[in-house]
């Protein structure tokens, strides 16, 4: 999942990356457990599951929670 500013990754392996991309354009810090982030991951997590929906993306069982 990708804005403007956020990079959201999740690997097969039960683990997520984020990146700012405005802060870190080289994506070499993974904020996902950064407190002042956690907004953020919830907002892109529930649009990840929306856009797989929307489109039947069905290659993982679910995103995690």
């Amino acid at each position: 999942m990708r804005t403007d500013r956020y990079k959201l990754i999740y690997y097969r392996i039960r683990e997520w990356e984020l990146s700012d991309l405005h802060r870190d354009p080289h994506e070499l810090c993974n904020v996902v457990d950064a407190d002042c982030y956690q907004e953020v991951f919830r907002n892109l997590k529930e649009e990840l599951r929306a856009q797989r929906a929307k489109y039947g993306d069905r290659t993982e069982k679910a995103v995690p929670k």
